[in-house]
């Protein structure tokens, strides 16, 4: 059965495919079948997935951050990247809620712009960035392309989305005052095609995500831990100078990473991010043995 993208259509999942555990993820594309009714019967080959936020064939994952309420986690956004990155899937990093701290943005614009990722700063209550960054996702090169927004309860994703494509009308809800944490407005992963939301586009899709509260480390088990570093894009050119094949750029004698730390070309918070992710990974394998 072949569909126009865009269209939509409820299905089931067929049983031979539910019994084997395989489960459709948002962004999949599916082969279907109907007689009464309209059946998943396979899914595609991915060029990629995510466990959190659930979804697959991804392109481009806007890291939505905030300056402060609900403050960054440095560990929790290089986490996130490093799961991009290993995924051939490109990062971007929307700061957003630039109104509440301006000088805080500015500091979290130029820590994330100094180790190469293309930088959004946003408001979306007095619309700053705004345009920039939907022309950003108008004009991406490549057709067809999916562009899903993720992060923390609470940080504005779902009120970013609205500010910008106002027909979308996505529920939100404000940060608990005592708390100052989110609450999940957005129950599931939804991708909107772009062409509702701009009069030409050459972007495919465009999702909302469930805001999390902690990173489950199910995020991280697509890599073993001499792997991480490829999640980090800087890292990479000074490995090259590593005096050990098998280095892990924790704290050999003669590793390249250590050494361009040194010389401040790789930030130290960035390799401090690192090493707590290496041994989450690491911790978690040996408690599988």
């Amino acid at each position: 059965m072949h569909m126009e993208s865009g269209e939509k259509v409820v299905s089931r999942i067929r049983g031979k495919l539910r019994l084997s555990g395989t489960r459709p993820f948002v962004g999949d594309n599916v082969i279907l079948e109907t007689d009464e009714d309209v059946n998943i019967v396979e899914i595609l080959p991915r060029r990629n997935a995510l466990v959190r936020p659930p979804s697959t064939n991804i392109d481009l994952l806007l890291i939505t951050i905030a300056p402060e309420w609900p403050a960054p986690s440095l560990h929790t956004i290089d986490q996130v990247i490093s799961v991009a990155e290993y995924n051939d899937i490109e990062p971007i990093i929307v700061i957003t809620k630039r109104d509440l701290n301006p000088s805080g943005a500015e500091k979290l614009s130029q820590l994330y712009k100094k180790c190469g990722f293309n930088i959004f700063v946003t408001c979306s209550t007095d619309g700053f960035g705004l345009g920039e960054l939907s022309e950003r996702l108008k004009n991406d090169a490549s057709v067809g392309k999916s562009a899903i927004f993720c992060g923390i309860s609470g940080v504005g994703k779902s009120t970013l989305l609205n500010a910008m494509y106002p027909t979308l009308d996505i529920n939100t809800a404000t940060l608990g005052e005592k708390s100052g944490r989110g609450r999940h407005t957005t129950r599931a992963v939804t991708l909107y095609p772009a062409n509702e939301l701009y009069e030409e586009s050459l972007l495919g899709y465009i999702g909302d995500t469930p805001g999390f509260s902690l990173l489950d480390f199910d995020m991280i088990d697509i890599f073993e831990p001499e792997e991480l570093y490829l999640g980090f894009r800087e890292f990479v050119p000074a490995t090259i100078n590593c005096k050990y094949k098998k280095c892990t750029h924790l704290r050999e004698d003669g590793c390249g990473v250590l050494a361009a730390i040194q010389r401040g070309e790789i930030l130290s918070s960035r390799h401090e991010s690192y090493v707590r992710i290496f041994h989450d990974v690491k911790n978690k394998r040996n408690n599988w043995k």
